[in-house]
């Protein structure tokens, strides 16, 4: 049994006081981050595997992977590690992991002063006594640490409209609510506002173009948004109730967020100088136009989008890295340097701050499921935010007592697009359920479809007959990212992406069911795998260099073999297996190559960067989804005569994953279809009695 005080690297565990103590400063964890620690200190320098650390800190419960390896980040971070370069806890492939900092037991000595945590008002009000228990509660502020038990709260919906309601946004006051709306039959987003108490929305703009993200004036009189066509948007003020939207600026920027300036001369804005640029939050003077820069993302990031601003200037925001995974960031008032206050190995869906402006909420996926987080604007710790749970939450806004948050509905079904006599493709649905039925991948045969779905509760790979029969799932990762199935040539096997523990892996399961074997040791974001024509290799995406590039691994194993060198993402063989075609992160078109190296051509610039997955290569041509603001197509390039024609419509594929498949010869397409997604606004308020 380790003792109760040990020096790990710099710092001082004290096990008995779940604390973790360096220069003077100590740090509360939760227990199963000590547990860890301590399991991995008494076996310092050796790998202990998953297995165990499960069974020992989680004893006759059922736990998923994702446990564990969450545990490990939320460590990592309080450590100040990098999993990438680690100075405390490694992670060994296919295996668990290793403490590599030195261990040894501490000598006893006065406990060192700390800074006292930061208390809840829940804990005052005990503190003070029944006498003050009126006066405290009617202080205690929406998303701070509740007392237990915990408070009731009542949720009713705000919009029940057929469609798409989202960014919401409260008022100063907290009783009227701005957002944008579209219902089935339009092509546009509109602002609305109304009244909490209200049973109807008040519509403000009606224009051929998306009008999103609307932010109240710190005095609430008046709205700014942004109208969008395409991705290039202008900044607009309204004032509320009603008036007509004047456009502040000459310039454009970039739809990916917008908040108004405490001081209300400016608005927060993200844009970015060319199309390989990063994306900056830039402070917008709405007299003159100047661009001021806020922050400076690293090379290869997407960026840093959804800016949020609290009155006294902080700036809380979205920085999406190179390998997809984004955290939430905070820009201090001095705007100094931002820091990270999240650990996440995926998206973050939505977020607000807190009523007091002290804490975030957010919505990700973590502990294997989506919910809503809380976080201290100090990063410690992240928490499940005390709030009923709600259907797949997104984009949020709060105001003292009462949370408006985005609640969404998804259903994603099969569609098979077969010739007709004319040569033109007619489409069928063929598996159709209310789960949520994506990225698909045929068999080389075409008799079979591989998907990934979240019918069993968690996202898992699953195999069906083509006809939508027979399904049987092939994995059990009870809450991990899977996606971009692809099948050998001989149908034997598939290939698939998992993301975890912030990183990627490739792995393979037969067809019928069977043992998981990973092909890539999950060190850095290894996505997009599709096996070559003849079944030797599996290429993937891969940013293992720091840049985005195609790689290509042995199918047996081996050590992976860097393919593109000027940027790669999705790849595939063409069917004669002479042909390398691949798209590029997050940039529109899709390149060419011969396989065996030469120079790369642009095959077309009519491929969005968000369709990077939405293409296949065929005997009967390449096809690709074409968006348009008016529609999206199916088009086919004919190889022979290399004309263009449209297959069939694609206007509910959806972006960002693997939307079309394809048999060899082309003949036979299946693509995934958003069959309902719709977005109501849903009221939380805590009960004040």
């Amino acid at each position: 049994m380790p003792s109760p005080r040990l020096k790990i690297g710099a710092w001082l565990a004290d096990t008995a006081a779940n604390e973790l103590v360096r220069d003077g400063e100590a740090v509360r964890v939760e227990p199963k981050m000590m547990e860890v620690l301590v399991a991995l200190a008494e076996r310092p320098g050796e790998a202990v595997s998953r297995d165990d650390l499960l069974e020992r800190i989680w004893p006759g419960t059922v736990v998923t992977d994702d446990a564990l390896s969450g545990t490990v980040s939320k460590l990592r971070r309080v450590l100040g590690d990098d999993s990438r370069n680690p100075a405390y806890i490694e992670t060994i492939p296919r295996t668990g992991y290793r403490l590599v900092a030195p261990v040894t037991e501490a000598t006893p000595t006065p406990h060192p002063i700390a800074t006292p945590p930061t208390v809840s008002r829940g804990f005052l009000v005990l503190a003070f006594g029944l006498s003050a228990l009126a006066v405290m509660v009617a202080l205690v502020l929406f998303l701070q640490r509740a007392p237990t038990p915990e408070p009731t709260a009542s949720v009713r919906p705000i919009t029940r409209a057929a469609g798409i309601e989202r960014y919401p946004a409260l008022d100063p006051s907290g009783q009227r609510l701005a957002f944008a709306a579209r219902d089935r039959d339009s092509m546009f987003y509109h602002l609305f506002v109304q009244h909490l108490d209200a049973e109807s929305p008040l519509q403000l703009t009606d224009a051929r173009a998306n009008d999103i993200l609307p932010v109240w004036r710190p005095d609430g009189q008046a709205l700014a948004f942004l109208r969008c066509v395409d991705l290039r948007c202008g900044v607009y003020t309204l004032p509320v109730p009603g008036g007509t939207p004047r456009r502040r600026t000459e310039t454009t920027v970039s739809p990916y967020g917008l908040a108004w300036a405490p001081d209300a001369d400016a608005v927060i804005v993200v844009d970015r100088d060319t199309v390989t640029a990063p994306y900056q939050l830039l402070r917008l003077n709405l007299a003159t136009g100047e661009r001021q820069v806020l922050t400076t993302p690293p090379d290869g990031a997407l960026g840093d989008l959804i800016p949020a601003a609290a009155p006294d200037g902080s700036l809380a925001f979205v920085r999406h890295s190179q390998s997809g995974v984004e955290n939430l960031y905070l820009l201090p008032p001095d705007r100094t340097t931002s820091f990270q206050l999240t650990d996440e190995e995926g998206r973050i869906r939505g977020f607000g701050w807190a009523g007091d402006h002290q804490s975030l909420l957010f919505s990700a996926r973590r502990e294997g499921a989506i919910n809503l987080w809380r976080v201290p604007r100090d990063g410690d710790p992240i928490e499940r935010a005390a709030l009923p749970a709600l259907r797949d939450p997104g984009s949020l806004t709060t105001h003292t007592d009462r949370a408006v948050i985005e609640s969404w509905t998804l259903e994603v079904n099969l569609w098979e697009a077969t010739p007709i006599d004319s040569g033109d493709f007619g489409t069928r649905p063929l598996v159709v359920s209310t789960a949520a039925d994506r990225e698909p991948a045929l068999s080389p045969d075409g008799s079979r479809l591989a998907f990934i779905s979240d019918r069993s509760g968690t996202n898992e790979l699953w195999v069906t007959r083509r006809d939508g029969s027979e399904p049987l799932r092939l994995t059990d990762f009870g809450g991990a990212g899977l996606g971009a199935p692809a099948w050998f040539p001989d149908g034997r096997r598939i290939a698939f992406e998992v993301q975890r523990d912030g990183h990627a892996a490739i792995y393979t399961v037969e067809s019928e069911g069977g043992t998981l074997q990973p092909l890539t040791d999950a060190e850095g974001y290894d996505v997009a795998p599709r096996p070559s024509r003849d079944g030797y290799w599996v290429y993937f995406g891969s940013d293992r260099t720091g840049t985005w590039q195609v790689w290509k691994v042995p199918t047996e194993g081996g050590p992976p073999v860097q393919v593109t060198t000027d940027k790669g993402f999705a790849a595939m063989e063409s069917p004669d297996g002479a042909t390398l075609y691949f798209t590029r992160y997050f940039e529109p078109g899709l390149w060419a190559r011969p396989v065996e190296g030469g120079p790369v051509r642009l095959v077309t610039d009519r491929l969005s960067a968000l369709d990077w997955g939405n293409w296949a290569a065929t005997e009967a041509g390449l096809f690709w989804v074409d968006r348009t603001e008016a529609e999206a197509r199916v088009l086919r390039l004919d190889p022979e005569t290399e004309t263009l024609s449209v297959a069939f419509d694609a206007s509910n594929v959806p972006l960002r994953e693997v939307g079309l498949t394809a048999t060899p010869d082309g003949r036979t397409l299946v693509v995934a279809r958003t069959e309902r997604i719709e977005s109501d606004l849903v009221l939380i308020e805590r009960s004040r009695d």
